[in-house]
């Protein structure tokens, strides 16, 4: 089996939540290649050499990065041709009323608006590393943590991933 993991993320949890997926799969799949790209590329006809697809990709500022969504739209025949699963990444999902698929508005945003099918869905909580952001970012996210009653020290890293919640997800993706 040709696995093939994506992912379209700045700051460094998508791509950590892909090599988590990525383990597992090395584990209980020895005969599986997986190759970690990011969004650079357009119409890819390479997917078709890979029996499998996973794709994570983490929300800014309320939307999916823009190269991420032209690389769906332009892939979407490949994608719907093998089996696919897909993840999204956002801060919403740290909230247990907003940690499924159902019920976290940027996964419905994006289900409602692609053309894409994958066969396995799931949204997982990202984090916070003020470190990774600007000053004026630092300060917008400060206020929305306020205004959702959330207190935060920017001196401190925040890691919201459920990580038993992503290897259920590698495990049904192994099973794809």
């Amino acid at each position: 089996m040709n696995f093939l993991l994506m992912y379209s993320g700045k700051n460094g949890q998508t791509k950590k939540i892909i090599l988590n997926i990525y383990k597992y799969l090395i584990n209980k799949e020895k005969k599986c290649k997986i190759k970690k790209i990011t969004f650079n590329e357009n119409k890819d006809k390479k997917l078709l050499l890979y029996d499998k697809i996973v794709i994570g990709a983490a929300v800014y500022y309320g939307n999916f990065q823009y190269s991420f969504l032209k690389y769906i739209n332009q892939n979407v025949r490949y994608l719907n041709n093998i089996p696919t699963a897909f993840f999204g990444v956002n801060l919403l999902a740290r909230k247990k009323e907003k940690n499924t698929v159902q019920t976290n508005f940027y996964m419905k945003k994006f289900l409602k608006n692609t053309l894409w099918k994958p066969k396995i869905i799931d949204v997982f909580a990202g984090s916070l590393n003020f470190k990774n952001y600007k000053w004026y970012e630092i300060f917008i996210i400060k206020i929305i943590m306020q205004i959702s009653g959330n207190k935060i020290n920017i001196n401190q890293k925040y890691e919201y991933t459920n990580w038993k919640k992503v290897q259920e997800f590698s495990k049904k993706v192994g099973e794809l």
